[in-house]
């Protein structure tokens, strides 16, 4: 019933600026380390994003994962704004921002850095739901979506990279993907999850 077309990769854009003698960090763990305490913008208000964030932190590191995120939280910005974000020793400039992929093209490569995880970007993938009862009917739908050409269309070069195995998203070997699975879906009510782990969330920031 579900299809994922396509994904919306995760990555850090680092301000140089920022770091402080801190080291560009390479991995989620770097990122929830004590170092990078209200140093991070993450992406609240998109909605898509930021569920798939918290449940992949959970899911690799628990609920103290979810409590480290709080700690590395310090302000919700939209994307484009993260990019924006490039003032020289401006107190209310993130030091990393979690963004899509495909914002990195805006980047300001004098001050910032784009970061893709080494332990994989997290993805919030692009779904396709279809009535099992009405494949025969949708087929052609399901079809068209799925073709080279609407693949190439949502890869725009590998920022919203394609899952169609016809499609070169341009992107490295070592460009990984992290995402909770069909299994851990299967196993938790998804619903009731994202409502604790999104109130855990909101408690541990406003401490």
């Amino acid at each position: 019933r579900y299809l994922i077309t396509g994904v919306v990769p995760a990555v850090f854009l680092v301000n140089k600026n920022e770091l402080n003698g801190r080291k560009i960090p390479q991995t989620w763990e770097d990122l929830l380390s004590e170092e990078f305490e209200d140093s991070v913008a993450i992406p609240v208000g998109d909605l898509d994003l930021f569920n798939a964030l918290i449940l992949t932190i959970y899911r690799e590191y628990g609920e103290d994962g979810i409590s480290k995120l709080a700690r590395s939280y310090m302000k919700n910005l939209h994307p484009a704004e993260m990019v924006k974000s490039r003032r020289k020793n401006n107190s209310n400039t993130p030091t990393v921002s979690i963004i899509p992929y495909f914002f990195t093209k805006m980047l300001d490569e004098n001050s910032q850095v784009a970061v893709w995880p080494k332990d994989g970007a997290i993805i919030s993938p692009i779904f396709m739901i279809a009535k099992k009862e009405k494949k025969k009917s949708l087929q052609a739908i399901v079809d068209f979506f799925m073709s080279p050409q609407i693949g190439n269309i949502f890869s725009a070069n590998g920022k919203f990279p394609s899952t169609n195995k016809e499609i070169d998203n341009h992107l490295e070997e070592n460009q990984k993907f992290k995402w909770i699975g069909w299994e851990f879906i299967e196993k938790h009510d998804m619903g009731s999850l994202l409502k604790k782990l999104e109130y855990k969330f909101n408690k541990e920031i406003i401490k």
